[in-house]
């Protein structure tokens, strides 16, 4: 249980860098897919969200796409 598989010093020094810690990631997988599937997903994770919004956080909070933040533009929709 004490043993590391994946979060040991070699990867974290490789793969983690907070420039880009929202990015694509190993903390944040993004693109995985081809770009129109991933664009498809996001598109269905907003509409899902949307519907549960009661507050209208996603239009108050909005998304700068900082430190590496992928986002995505859909019409009449929030960032």
């Amino acid at each position: 249980m004490c043993e590391h598989s994946r979060w040991d010093t070699t990867h974290v020094e490789q793969w983690v860098d907070i420039q880009y810690f929202r990015g694509d990631t190993s903390y944040v997988w993004h693109y995985r897919e081809t770009r129109r599937a991933t664009e498809l997903k996001y598109f269905v994770f907003l509409e899902d969200i949307r519907g549960r919004d009661h507050r209208g956080l996603l239009e108050r909070l909005g998304e700068d796409g900082a430190f590496g933040c992928w986002f995505y533009e859909f019409p009449d929709r929030p960032r």
